[in-house]
């Protein structure tokens, strides 16, 4: 019991708490009626000539004193505030902070154009209304481009499509005339849109490159007889098989 009445004394005694002498005299003045407290204050003021007396103001000077005064804090918290003091340490501090904080208050940031994404199938139509040509293809090929995948291949036949076109769009049109719609299709950029396999995607490209350059290129020349004899072979990196069926040296 007396370990028990110890252990309670000494909780008691850390929690006093001791207040200073400013404090007592803080509370001291607290106490004091109004007429006393304003008596004290004259006197301290006769006492001290440091202090000084303050004037009053009337009601509408103090609000619009208010309001200009916060509308300056505003301005002032906006211009002073330091948005790098969030972070802890300077590497936790993103690159764009770092640059804005670098640059002078007379450079401008300067402002990033973000156009529109446009579509593949957009890019596709505004080429289509580059090339002259025929109403009729026009259409054709502006059916096409609306038929193709994501990717840009074209994995309907032109069967299906020539059905499609007749009894969707109302257009009449044979396979000829749309395999000839589609090696149009297939000189648009980029190089490969329009084909219906990966095979002959890579065909049309290296077909691209051999009519750009000036001479003719082996290398060119090898590439597109490894991809038109061999491609099965070629997705499956059998490389001596290609050696071998090509006559052709490692």
């Amino acid at each position: 019991m007396a370990q028990g009445s110890r252990q309670i004394q000494s909780q008691a005694q850390q929690q006093v708490q001791t207040l200073s002498p400013q404090q007592i005299l803080v509370v001291k003045l607290l106490e004091l009626p109004a007429v006393e407290l304003e008596d004290r204050i004259h006197a301290e003021l006769l006492e001290n000539p440091a202090l000084e007396e303050g004037k009053e103001e009337n009601a509408t000077d103090n609000e619009y004193s208010d309001t200009e005064n916060a509308e300056d804090g505003m301005d002032s918290d906006a211009n002073d505030y330091d948005s790098l003091s969030d972070y802890l340490t300077e590497d936790d501090i993103p690159d764009y902070k770092l640059q804005e904080n670098n640059r002078s208050k007379d450079e401008q940031a300067e402002d990033i154009p973000f156009s529109d994404s446009t579509s593949f199938y957009e890019i596709l139509k505004e080429q289509l209304r580059e090339r002259n040509l025929t109403e009729h293809q026009c259409d054709l090929v502006e059916y096409l481009i609306g038929s193709l995948d994501d990717d840009g291949l074209l994995r309907k036949s032109l069967e299906s499509i020539c059905d499609e076109l007749a009894i969707y769009a109302g257009i009449e049109s044979t396979e000829e005339e749309l395999e000839e719609a589609l090696n149009i299709l297939q000189d648009f950029d980029p190089a490969g849109i329009g084909a219906r396999s990966l095979q002959e995607c890579l065909l049309i490209q290296i077909r691209r490159k051999k009519e750009e350059e000036k001479t003719p290129s082996p290398i060119l020349n090898l590439e597109e007889r490894i991809i038109r004899e061999c491609y099965e072979e070629f997705t499956r990196k059998h490389w001596e098989k290609i050696i071998k069926k090509l006559d052709i040296d490692e």
